[in-house]
C-alpha cells in the first residue's frame, strides 16, 4: 500500500514538470511568432508608404491638360451647384415706374438637378425634394398641395434665385484637388402684402418694391474623380446658396438682413400693391421687412409737391419781393 501511494506521488510530479515544459515551450512559440510578426510588418512598411506616396502622387496633375480639364469641371460644378431660380440681374432691372406686371415673367422655377448630378458623385444630397413642414400627423391636409419643400417655399416665397456675379475661377492644388472661388448675388422677396406704399404729388397711387440682396463669397475645394466631384469642403448650409446640399428646413427671412453684402432695393412702382400674389402662404411665418424710406433717392420726384412759380397771383406786387 505504502509503494503504490509512493508511485502515485511520482507519477503526479513527472506530469506536473511535464506541465510546465510545456507552458513554456508554448510561450516561446508564442513570442517567437509575435517577434516574427513585428519583423515582417517593419520590412513591409518601408513597401507600403512607398506604395502609399505612389498613389498620391498619382492625384497630382501631371499635364496642363489635365488641369485645365480639373478647373473646367471645378466650374463647371460650381455653376450647377449654386446658380438657380430667379436672375437677381433681372430683379435689379426693374425699374422706378414699372408696375406689378413687370414681376411676372421673375417668378422661380424648381432647381434643375440633372447638370449637378452629371457633375456630382459625392452623396449627401439633402435639397427642395424632402418633405415639407405640413407632412406631419397633425398638418397632412395641406401636404397634398406641398408635399416638398420646394413646393412649400414656392408657396411662401414669390422670388428667389441665385447667380455669379461674375464668372468663378478654379486652381488646382499641389495635391491635385481644385480650389473654386466666385461672388454668388442671391435675391428673396416675398410678396406686396405688407410693402409700403404712399400718394405721389398728384394724388397717385406707389407702392416700394423692396427685394433682398446679399453676396455670398464662395470658396470650395474639391476633390475630382473621373471627370465628376466626389467630395466638397467649405459648403454653405444656406439653401438659397446652396440648394442641393443644403437642407431648405430655414427660413431665409429670419437673418436676411445679417448676411454679407445685404442690401434692401426700394424701387417705386406705380399703383397699388399687389395682394394675393402668394394664396396659400403659411402666415405662421416671418417675411422680409418693407422699406422704410419713401422721400428720397428715386422718390424725391415723385413725393415732392409741384414747383409754384407764382404764390401771389396776379393780384401780387413782385416788385416787392
Amino acid at each position: 500500500m505504502g509503494l503504490d501511494k509512493m508511485r502515485i506521488r511520482l507519477l503526479a510530479a513527472v506530469m506536473a514538470v511535464t506541465l510546465v515544459l510545456a507552458g513554456l515551450g508554448g510561450w516561446a512559440v508564442w513570442s517567437n511568432h509575435k517577434a516574427h510578426a513585428k519583423a515582417v510588418a517593419a520590412a513591409q512598411a518601408p513597401a507600403k508608404k512607398a506604395e502609399k506616396g505612389r498613389r498620391g502622387a498619382a492625384k497630382a496633375p501631371s499635364t496642363a491638360a489635365v488641369r485645365d480639364a480639373l478647373k473646367a469641371t471645378a466650374i463647371a460644378w460650381a455653376r450647377a451647384a449654386h446658380e438657380w431660380g430667379t436672375d437677381p440681374a433681372a430683379v435689379a432691372a426693374v425699374g422706378s415706374g414699372s408696375d406689378a406686371s413687370a414681376l411676372a415673367g421673375l417668378r422661380p422655377s424648381k432647381p434643375d438637378k440633372s447638370a449637378f448630378d452629371a457633375l456630382y458623385s459625392g452623396g449627401g444630397e439633402t435639397g427642395s425634394d424632402t418633405p415639407s413642414p405640413y407632412c406631419t400627423p397633425t398638418r397632412m391636409s395641406a401636404c397634398d398641395s406641398q408635399s416638398t419643400m420646394w413646393d412649400y417655399w414656392y408657396a411662401n416665397e414669390y422670388l428667389m434665385g441665385a447667380r455669379f456675379v461674375s464668372d468663378p475661377t478654379a486652381d488646382v492644388l499641389p495635391d491635385g484637388r481644385v480650389k473654386v472661388k466666385g461672388a454668388l448675388r442671391t435675391v428673396l422677396w416675398t410678396d406686396g402684402e405688407t410693402e409700403a406704399s404712399t400718394q405721389g404729388s398728384d394724388g397717385s397711387a406707389w407702392w416700394a418694391f423692396a427685394p433682398a440682396y446679399a453676396i455670398h463669397g464662395i470658396d470650395e475645394t474639391l476633390t475630382i474623380e473621373d471627370g465628376k466631384v466626389s467630395g466638397v469642403d467649405g459648403s454653405t448650409d444656406r439653401w438659397l446658396v446652396s440648394p442641393f446640399l443644403s437642407d431648405w428646413n430655414k427660413n431665409p427671412c429670419w437673418d436676411a438682413d445679417s448676411q454679407p453684402g445685404y442690401m434692401q432695393g426700394n424701387v417705386p412702382m406705380r399703383g397699388d400693391a399687389p395682394k394675393g400674389l402668394l394664396p396659400d402662404r403659411d402666415t405662421s411665418i416671418a417675411r422680409l421687412k418693407p422699406a422704410t424710406d419713401l422721400t428720397s433717392g428715386a422718390w424725391g420726384p415723385i413725393a415732392a409737391p409741384p414747383a409754384d412759380t407764382d404764390q401771389c397771383g396776379s393780384g401780387c406786387d413782385l416788385s416787392l419781393h
